[in-house]
């Protein structure tokens, strides 16, 4: 072992400011899957984007307009 610390894995794809701007856009209602085709990112990236900038997920799918 090299006595490595932090992160494991690859560097975020996202920084700071751009991670504030999808919480942002997900908390005025846009989904996962939308926010990940507007920033051509894959879905599992913008969730741990968010989950990384302290957003709150939604569960569930959401409700169909009429």
């Amino acid at each position: 072992r090299t006595g490595r610390r932090g992160r494991r894995g690859a560097p975020p794809k996202f920084d700071a400011a751009q991670a504030r701007q999808l919480r942002k856009d997900y908390e005025k209602g846009a989904t996962s899957a939308q926010l990940a085709r507007r920033y051509k990112a894959a879905l599992p990236t913008i969730l741990s984007t968010l989950r990384r900038a302290g957003t709150e997920l939604r569960r569930g799918r959401p409700r169909r307009k009429r």
